[in-house]
């Protein structure tokens, strides 16, 4: 089996990379689950670091959309084990957007990731194409 490809259960569900946990099929968590194994055999990032559905929190209050549903970064990054077991917001170095292959937007939903989080940068991925984005803290934000 490649190590990117996309495994699932006896019942047709996506198996989740980081939990083993049966996912539903679509089209975004297949890009999700693509995106969590390049940043584990691309990039080297330990699964331990690693977290799916991360609430985004703008203080000690957890951010909502219009709808009032809890914001979630798809895919989140941390700066150690202790601080992804934590989901400690202080301590994030990159937050990923993932979204369906047909999917084009979504930079501003990104961005008040980044500057809601102590991230460095961010990535947007819908599958076909990767934008990729670097928080730059002097003179500005």
């Amino acid at each position: 089996m490649d190590k990117f490809e996309i495994e699932y259960d006896e019942d047709g569900k996506i198996k989740d990379f980081l939990s083993d946990a049966s996912l539903v099929v679509k089209p975004e968590e297949l890009v999700r689950q693509h995106y969590l194994r390049i940043l584990h055999y691309e990039y080297q990032y330990s699964k331990s670091v690693l977290a799916r559905e991360v609430a985004i929190y703008y203080g000690r209050k957890q951010v909502v959309d219009r709808e009032g549903n809890p914001v979630r970064a798809d895919i989140v990054v941390y700066e150690s084990p202790a601080a992804c077991a934590a989901r400690d917001q202080g301590k994030i170095e990159l937050i990923v957007e993932c979204k369906a292959p047909t999917e084009t937007d979504g930079y501003n939903q990104l961005v008040s990731y980044v500057f809601n989080t102590s991230a460095n940068g961010a990535a947007w991925f819908n599958g076909n194409a990767a934008k990729y984005f670097r928080r730059i803290s002097n003179p500005t934000n």
